[in-house]
């Protein structure tokens, strides 16, 4: 039960894939709060969104008194320049209310706190809470799961979706695709940082630094390394992760400690779970278990969109508003 069912709550731009589900998702968990609506498309139109199966008026974010009011403010997309300036300039103002940022990569990670379900203990300087990367909720779901046996170390390969550059970079990869097939070289990239096409590369420096940004947020005094790859995969995450646990692991207990996890689960026998077999799933699949010298290695994959999308900012407006 909440300890203040009453309060504020601004979604900004519900109209996104990501605000729509996001609606339905706060909806459903907090149906006592009130709502405002703005989008920060940087146009000057107002749009319409449906919320508990009635018309809502989405108008533009201009002025930030308009967030006056608000406890807890939901961002679900990338905002505009002049939006996200007055957005941070009335947070800046309001150090009470606090920031939800589902945007992936962050509209000011430097200053929030990347989470999984829930804040970390303690209180930070500012209530900003980033949404960890899509790419690291499979691993996290694992590294959670393993928690009783003390993980301490964590290597890595994350295996990154063109998803993650939005229908454009899906769109290129497709013409890419078609370019190879048929014998001609593919257009210089314009959307995805290189030809992805039956291919991969190194993501660049900036992705890998803002990941390991993340990574210390999540896994506090924990010894890790990873590699993170631009893939010609299309949808869903995958990535091959060893864990040096300090307690004694073997796959009975490993399996024990992986099914009582809420959401995540291990393959089926013959079963060979691909990145594309679970879009759209909430669901975590681990495959290929392999045990040795307080070693865990597997292969996780997970659609990160989604494992990290509506339900789990639910999960963090829940834990917030607890506190």
């Amino acid at each position: 039960m909440l300890q203040h069912p009453q309060f504020t709550l601004t979604i900004l731009d519900p109209t996104s894939l990501l605000g729509g589900e996001t609606v339905e998702a706060l909806w459903q968990a907090f149906p006592a709060a009130r709502r405002k609506f703005f989008h920060t498309t940087g146009e000057n139109e107002h749009l319409v969104t449906e919320a508990a199966g009635e018309a809502a008026l989405v108008p533009p974010l201009v002025d930030a008194g308009e967030l006056d009011g608000s406890d807890v403010i939901v961002a679900t997309a990338p905002p505009a320049a002049a939006a996200a300036a007055a957005l941070f300039a009335w947070l800046r103002a309001n150090p009470g209310a606090a920031l939800i940022d589902g945007t992936g990569p962050g509209m000011a990670p430097a200053e929030s706190v990347a989470v999984f379900n829930t804040p970390p203990p303690g209180k930070p300087a500012r209530r900003w809470y980033l949404i960890a990367d899509p790419a690291l909720w499979g691993p996290g779901r694992f590294m959670q799961a393993l928690a009783p046996v003390r993980p301490r170390e964590l290597h890595m390969t994350l295996l990154l979706p063109v998803s993650e550059f939005g229908e454009a970079g899906v769109d290129e990869l497709v013409k890419q695709a078609a370019a190879r097939l048929s014998g001609r070289t593919p257009r210089k990239p314009e959307t995805l940082p290189a030809v992805l096409a039956f291919d991969l590369a190194p993501a660049a420096a900036a992705r890998r630094a803002a990941l390991g940004a993340q990574l210390r947020n999540l896994l506090p005094g924990m010894t890790y390394q990873f590699h993170a790859i631009d893939t010609g995969i299309f949808h869903g995450h995958a990535a091959a992760v060893a864990v040096r646990c300090e307690d004694q692991v073997d796959a009975a207990k490993v399996a024990t400690l992986l099914r009582g996890q809420l959401g995540i689960r291990l393959a089926r026998r013959n079963e060979h779970p691909q990145p594309s077999a679970v879009v759209g799933s909430s669901e975590v699949v681990c495959t290929d278990l392999d045990y040795g010298e307080g070693w865990v290695t597997a292969l996780v994959v997970a659609d990160g969109l989604r494992v990290g999308g509506a339900q789990a900012i639910a999960d963090v407006l829940a834990a917030v508003r607890a506190s």
